[in-house]
């Protein structure tokens, strides 16, 4: 039979109240971050930095479940989609969607040059793969990187570097303080700046490594800065490497999860 509740037992369920309504006042919903948007006539150094703190908030996918399409095989203009579709969702990425990221905010911006790098390491017997976006500002001559990864050696570099050697040789030493054997890095053309390009992406032009890597490198400046004509040559016969470079199939999107 149901029986009046005493007064001991209504101020302990109004002190259960209170107490729910203290946490709910507490917990507040997480503040959507804002793209950078417009920033081209900021500082290059400020610029990228911006960008990369917009990708830092999106914070990194752990899991294994990949929330956008990660299909580089598509014209420049889907993968700026797909770029779109993470700004509009704002779920954690993996580095390849950080690579999207930075070319969809990086498009307007002619003053810079976009080039997708990618990265093969062993460690434990296990093979990793990764990839950042260079970033090469034509009137300095200084390059950086735009990126994300479970390691902060291996995504964001500061516009300070020299060359694109210089760069990559940052990362190498950054992956071997890992304790990570470098296997391969793959190079890639400067990607389009028009965001509606229905040209497809060079992810992969110059490949280095192991002991071939000083030697390889010492061209890849003079390389760069015949970009142009090396991507209406490329555009000609889709899928061509530099001689030299690894005839390996690039791995499924799923297997870029460094």
């Amino acid at each position: 039979m149901n029986r009046p509740l005493s007064n001991e037992e209504i101020e302990c369920l109004n002190d259960i109240l209170r107490t729910h309504q203290e946490v709910c006042v507490d917990f507040c919903i997480p503040e959507r971050p804002t793209a950078p948007l417009n920033i081209e006539n900021v500082p290059i150094a400020s610029r990228i930095k911006m960008i990369q703190q917009f990708i830092n908030k999106l914070e990194y996918n752990h899991t294994n479940q990949n929330y956008f399409n990660l299909s580089k095989a598509r014209p420049y203009s889907r993968v700026m989609d797909t770029a779109k579709k993470i700004l509009r969702d704002c779920l954690p990425i993996k580095c390849l969607e950080a690579v999207f990221l930075g070319m969809y905010l990086t498009n307007k911006m002619d003053d810079i040059e976009r080039i997708p790098v990618s990265f093969k390491s062993k460690f434990g017997g296990k093979i990793y793969r990764h990839i950042i976006l260079a970033v090469h500002h034509v009137p300095s001559g200084k390059y950086g990187a735009i990126g994300l990864s479970r390691k902060a050696e291996l995504m964001y570099k500061d516009m300070k570097y020299g060359s694109m050697a210089e760069l990559l040789q940052d990362y190498k030493d950054a992956y071997e303080n890992l304790y990570h054997q470098v296997l391969k890095i793959w190079v890639g053309l400067p990607a389009p700046n028009d965001e509606f390009s229905y040209s497809p992406v060079c992810w992969r032009y110059f490949c280095f490594r192991g002991a071939s890597w000083h030697e390889m490198t010492k061209s890849l400046e003079s390389d760069i800065s015949n970009s142009k004509k090396l991507f209406s040559k490329w555009l000609v016969q889709p899928g061509q490497k530099k001689q030299g470079a690894s005839p390996e199939q690039e791995p499924p999107p799923s297997a870029e999860t460094k």
